[in-house]
């Protein structure tokens, strides 16, 4: 087999090419825990009374009720939902593009969802899931902008 170095050499730049157009990714500080509404009362009893944890009650128009507290470096969400019937763990992914990063993970076959939760409509993020299922929210970072 003879290698072809020509066509090595297009490979290569393609890839560098994808690379150097793919929006910036990093990890968000929020991590949801869906939790269906017959387990909601001992999981917060649980992270409240056996853990310790400083939980914060929340409601929200979108989530509804929900608490929060400090998880590490984290803030670990725990939220109610009423018609899940197992419990979720959702993750922030942050961008520094949400346009590019949009057109980007289309490009690459990654599942918009939409239909999760509603969204603010002055927020810019879209609700995606990985292929393993978990759900992310994408959100613009504009500490992530590339300066110049």
């Amino acid at each position: 087999m003879k290698f072809d170095v020509v066509r090595f050499f297009k490979t290569l730049n393609n890839c560098m090419t994808n690379i150097q157009n793919r929006p910036v990714f990093d990890g968000g500080v929020n991590v949801a825990v869906k939790i269906p509404l017959d387990r909601y009362d001992k999981t917060i009893q649980f992270y409240r009374d056996i853990l310790g944890f400083k939980l914060t009650p929340y409601f929200h128009e979108f989530t509804g009720q929900s608490h929060y507290c400090r998880f590490g470096t984290l803030t670990l969400w725990l939220d109610r939902v009423d018609y899940f019937s197992q419990t979720d763990i959702w993750f922030e992914l942050n961008t520094d593009n949400i346009v590019q990063a949009r057109n980007y993970l289309s490009e690459n076959g990654v599942n918009f969802r939409p239909e999760l939760e509603k969204l603010p409509e002055d927020l810019k993020a879209d609700w995606i899931s990985d292929p393993a299922g978990v759900v992310m929210i994408l959100k613009e970072d504009e500490r992530l902008k590339k300066t110049e």
